[in-house]
């Protein structure tokens, strides 16, 4: 029974070996038409826009996300929001960490949801998790 048994898992790891190894197809990547090309030296660098959007219940939340340095480089900034919708636009290399975390100032439990558009179209989401107060959202751009 313990043979027939390691025969049937090996027999399914084969499969689905094989299976991924067959699925794969290379294809081209479509440039976006919202992105842009930067040459610096013989560096090509994309410009990514990325709309962070938050939507909450108490209109008095407290925001962490990241956004570009004068270098380029992503640096963590906070703010207070006391608007029920709120989004901010970065445009950031190719790359980067998009990143955005919300809570509720006061401490309660209401909703809030963060949202990443990446080239005016939704990348990644989240709402708030209720043990840790904190609704957050992030991913790398391309």
């Amino acid at each position: 029974m313990k043979k027939v048994l390691v025969s049937i898992v090996v027999f399914f790891i084969l499969l689905v070996l094989a299976a991924g190894f067959t699925s794969c197809t290379k294809t081209a990547p479509t440039p976006s038409l919202q992105s842009t090309k930067v040459k610096n030296a013989s560096l090509s660098i994309t410009q990514v826009p990325v709309e962070y959007k938050i939507t909450n219940e108490t209109a008095n939340i407290t925001v962490r996300y990241a956004e570009p340095d004068a270098n380029g480089d992503m640096v963590i900034v906070e703010k207070i929001v006391l608007r029920t919708i709120e989004s901010f636009n970065i445009v950031c290399k190719s790359g980067s960490l998009a990143s955005i975390q919300a809570w509720n100032t006061e401490g309660e439990r209401k909703e809030i949801t963060v949202e990443i558009f990446v080239n005016g179209e939704i990348f990644t989401a989240g709402s708030l998790n209720h043990l840790s107060g904190i609704a957050e959202a992030s991913g790398l751009v391309y």
